[in-house]
């Protein structure tokens, strides 16, 4: 994404859209979680973007890649975006973990996987015993228009 990141906006939705279509060919799950985080691992993050505790300020999809602003939460967005339209059930978890005093977004992945919680890890449900979970809200919501 570092790459992609610095393209043009209609490059930078090209990218994502061959990203999806490439992954889509990727039949293991846990191979396909890998390449989602993989891919946004590397964008480039800058100060708090968006404010997770209003959803209503969180980017559409098309609006995030034109804004191409992010920070760890916009993150989560766009790997729950990316595997919403390859056919995901995914939701955004809105957390909070006491003992490390941290509240962010995690996306939750067909009910078994868990991204961004840990950098660069795909966690299996098993983590949320270390959480809190704030808000639960299905990324279909966040995409319809």
């Amino acid at each position: 994404m570092k790459e992609t990141s610095q393209l043009s906006l209609k490059l930078r939705l090209r990218r994502w859209r061959d990203f999806r279509a490439e992954i889509k060919d990727i039949d293991a799950i846990v191979d396909r979680l890998r390449a989602v985080v993989d891919f946004w691992k590397t964008t480039p993050l800058g100060t708090r973007e968006i404010d997770p505790y209003d959803e209503s300020s969180w980017p559409n999809p098309w609006t995030m890649l034109e804004v191409n602003k992010y920070d760890e939460n916009v993150i989560a967005l766009g790997m729950a975006y990316t595997l919403h339209y390859v056919g995901h059930d995914c939701r955004i978890l809105y957390v909070q973990h006491v003992k490390n005093s941290e509240i962010k977004l995690i996306v939750l992945v067909d009910k078994t996987y868990i991204l961004n919680y840990n950098y660069d890890s795909v966690d299996t449900v098993e983590v949320m015993k270390e959480f809190e979970v704030l808000k639960d809200i299905s990324i279909s919501t966040l995409t319809e228009s």
